[in-house]
């Protein structure tokens, strides 16, 4: 019995020598030396650029099999591409084809959203070099006010693209109608707006989440008109306010788009210095953003977007305004105004329908805010609203942000309110532009 017992066990260890040693290759071609990488179908896309995202600008470097779905998620984060595949070749290359999205948008959209209509035409370059910069401008118009605009770039430059910048000018004119707490319409406000905003970032290290930066605005010069028309009397107020802002950002994460399908998480938080130089005299502000994106199966997607911002400032260019085009849905344009406002989106997508040219994608969503408002303000509307839901979003794959959202909502408490925004390439936040998902 020990004879047998023997020779089965000196069997059993040659038979896990001769599988190992049989298999090991195929386990060292789980990874490959590579010296080369080949782009194939890219039109625009700067190789250079390429291994700079990848991290692959000095060859030759080691990569591994499980590392080309990394590589892959981070180039659909950039969002020029609508497919990308990469595989590796025997003896030292990494081919990768991509197909790239049109990048070059010309912007000619409605967008309705409580009683305001927003009228933009414009046109942005966001693969600039065939490095995704972010280059253009439009021309907006609220209703019956005069057209005003804004000039935007945005990119990432640097060794291993790790510095971010983000350059804005404004110019705008708006108006909306003003709201009694129980949401009586009383008169209208109208505001002119025009500055300059500079963003810059970097990331602590190549590997981090984390990236930190600054914010300067050398110029915010807002003209504000309130008219509150009664029967009895008519009450006319009038701001004119210039201020120079500087702050900080960090922003910690990421979100990865596989088109209109994302993951992830992302938070940005700005502590901001204002300069008021007709009153000689600083105030603070601050804003908090974050979005969270979790796709539990391919169908589903659930999106959670929030803010929070304020001011210690009493002056009327540092109200917020939430309703309409922004913020909580189902409420008319500028339905409530404060100093301070938390305000958070949820939303359940699915994907009804994929085809090469055309994403369908039915949405039920919940919208919430509260605001902190000046004590007895018989014109800043509700301090509180909750709104529900539904929408559609259609979506083109092959062309950046092109998707048609149209959203239907109600007031879940008094006043009650309804009503029907619809726009192209908004989401979140259709005021900023390629902002916001």
């Amino acid at each position: 019995m020990c004879k047998n017992t023997f020779y089965w066990n000196v069997a059993y260890k040659f038979f896990w020598v001769y599988i190992l040693s049989w298999s090991a290759p195929l386990f060292a071609a789980k990874c490959l030396q590579v010296k080369h990488i080949a782009i194939d179908q890219a039109e625009r896309t700067s190789l250079s650029w390429l291994r700079q995202l990848l991290h692959l600008d000095r060859l030759p470097q080691t990569v591994c099999h499980a590392q080309l779905s990394k590589y892959r998620t981070q180039m659909m984060a950039t969002d020029v591409f609508w497919q990308v595949a990469l595989t590796m070749e025997a003896p030292h290359t990494l081919r990768i084809t991509v197909h790239e999205k049109w990048t070059t948008i010309p912007v000619i959209r409605a967008a309705v959203g409580g009683n305001s209509i927003l009228r933009v035409l414009g046109i942005y370059d966001t693969h600039l070099w065939g490095r995704a910069l972010t280059l253009g401008g439009e021309f907006r118009r609220y209703d019956r006010t005069t057209p005003g605009g804004v000039l935007y770039m945005n990119g990432q430059v640097g060794e291993n693209l790790q510095h971010h910048f983000n350059l804005q000018y404004w110019q705008l004119e708006r108006r909306t109608l003003a709201y009694s707490p129980n949401g009586a319409a009383i008169g209208q406000t109208s505001y002119s707006n025009r500055s300059l905003r500079l963003v810059w970032d970097q990331k602590i290290s190549p590997s981090s989440f984390w990236r930190l930066g600054i914010i300067i605005q050398p110029f915010l010069n807002r003209d504000w008109q309130l008219d509150v028309s009664g029967s009895a009397n008519r009450a006319i107020s009038t701001s004119l306010q210039r201020k120079t802002i500087f702050g900080l950002r960090a922003v910690a994460g990421q979100v990865y788009p596989d088109n209109i399908m994302l993951t992830g998480s992302k938070l940005i938080l700005e502590p901001l210095l204002e300069w008021y130089p007709q009153k000689r005299h600083f105030t603070s502000a601050w804003k908090l953003e974050g979005f969270t994106f979790w796709r539990p199966s391919y169908h589903w997607n659930y999106a959670l977007h929030g803010v929070a911002l304020g001011s210690l400032s009493s002056s009327s260019d540092t109200q917020v305004s939430l309703g309409g085009l922004d913020s909580v849905r189902g409420l008319p344009d500028g339905f409530m105004r404060g100093s301070h406002a938390t305000w958070i989106n949820l939303e359940a997508r699915f994907l009804a329908l994929q085809q090469k040219q055309l994403w369908i994608q039915p949405v039920i969503f919940i919208d919430g805010a509260v605001l902190k408002q000046a004590s007895g303000c018989q014109t800043c509307g509700p301090s509180s609203a909750v709104t529900t839901g539904l929408g559609v979003r259609f979506a083109v794959p092959q062309i950046k942000r092109f998707v048609v959202r149209i959203d239907s909502a109600w007031s879940l408490s008094r006043p009650w309110t309804f009503s029907i925004s619809a726009g192209m390439n908004q989401f979140f936040q259709p005021m900023h532009p390629l902002e916001g998902r």
